[in-house]
């Protein structure tokens, strides 16, 4: 499974189009088999006004999640149904990039730019501006004092 990490601004042009990361291309590069799924599948974040991404094998295993109900309460499979159905595949073109829907370019605020952010597993894609505005709120906050070190200790009772 992918995992993303870092903070990339790209352009994006009249069309829509905008380049991954090469970082993240290769993430999400897909094994050389047969119809084999060659992109990023995005979904919309409304709750932040950013788009969500990660790679084919993480929806898969969101799949197989809901299909086995593995504790999942009826909220939590609702959730998934939700974000799922609101998910779109997108291939790369020849020069690694994607056609972002203008549904999910208007919902972020994406203009001229688009700023990827690697969370984990996923990532997200920005507008500059919004982007810099909830990282400047969430730094002056407790968690802007965390550092790599710290990591590890979150979930586990807090930061230490």
């Amino acid at each position: 499974m992918a995992s993303f990490i870092g903070t990339f601004t790209n352009r994006i042009d009249r069309k829509g189009r905008v380049s991954v990361p090469a970082r993240f291309r290769a993430a999400l590069a897909a094994p050389p088999a047969a119809g084999a799924f060659n992109g990023v599948v995005v979904a919309p974040n409304g709750g932040l006004g950013a788009i969500d991404a990660c790679d084919r094998q993480r929806i898969e295993d969101t799949i197989d999640r809901l299909d086995a109900r593995d504790g999942l309460t009826a909220e939590e499979q609702e959730a998934i149904e939700l974000v799922l159905s609101d998910s779109e595949e997108l291939p790369f073109d020849g020069e690694g990039r994607i056609i972002l829907p203008e549904s999910l370019i208007a919902l972020a605020g994406i203009g001229d730019k688009a700023v990827f952010v690697g969370i984990g597993r996923v990532f997200q894609i920005w507008s500059p501006e919004r982007r810099e505005a909830w990282r400047s709120e969430a730094s002056e906050g407790p968690l802007g004092q965390i550092g790599l070190k710290d990591l590890w200790s979150l979930g586990a009772g807090g930061a230490a």
